[in-house]
């Protein structure tokens, strides 16, 4: 039987961190095994493209970073997401296909479907069979991170940028829902987040 392939998304500081530390101890606890892995990176190459993308000296062009978002994205999909279903084994994603539409798509204006249709073609059409979308208002979600640490590249694009990301992330998720997407509210407090994140998914 095919593994279950779970994605965690939403803007910067929603919690996705946690939840997905939260998700990996409860697959620990009932001795599943579950592969979690995060965009971009989760492979050599994706760990590279990723250092490159969020702390380069050299800032790609808008197009440039859509590109290399879905080229780890493509190295990801086909080395470790697609083998492990196939055995299988659930996979869990922070992130994937929803934050490109919403980060280059809408907020690097380079459009939403010709950003789903670049990422199509990089997955080979692979969809979540559940992504949970951290919903936050992105001016709560950046004044966590100016908490744990310095911001990368794109953390660092100011309030108008995610306020923009953020509001395309409502429409976003209205707009696909071959996505399989359920709304949780990030701000609530950690255990009932935690509470609505293992019913969607005892749900699955």
């Amino acid at each position: 039987m095919r593994g279950k392939f779970l994605v965690l998304d939403g803007p910067d500081g929603s919690g996705k961190s946690t939840v997905a530390a939260g998700i990996v101890e409860r697959y620990k606890n009932e001795n599943k095994e579950l592969i979690s892995v995060r965009e971009p990176g989760g492979t050599k190459l994706g760990e590279a493209l990723r250092h490159q993308l969020l702390n380069g000296d050299n800032p790609p062009t808008a197009k440039a970073e859509t590109l290399l978002f879905a080229a780890a994205r493509a190295q990801l999909v086909e080395e470790v997401i697609m083998p492990a279903l196939n055995e299988g084994k659930d996979v869990l994603c922070d992130r994937f296909v929803l934050s490109s539409l919403a980060y280059q798509g809408v907020g690097r204006d380079l459009g939403v479907d010709s950003v789903a249709n670049i990422n199509a073609f990089a997955t080979g059409g692979l969809y979540p069979d559940l992504t949970i979308y951290l919903r936050l208002d992105p001016k709560v979600g950046l004044s966590r991170r100016s908490k744990t640490g310095a911001f990368d590249r794109i953390e660092d694009e100011g309030t108008k940028f995610h306020l923009k990301v953020g509001n395309a992330y409502d429409e976003i998720t209205k707009l696909y829902p071959e996505h399989n997407i359920i709304t949780i509210d990030g701000a609530l407090p950690k255990g009932e987040v935690m509470a609505k994140v293992f019913e969607a998914i005892e749900d699955l």
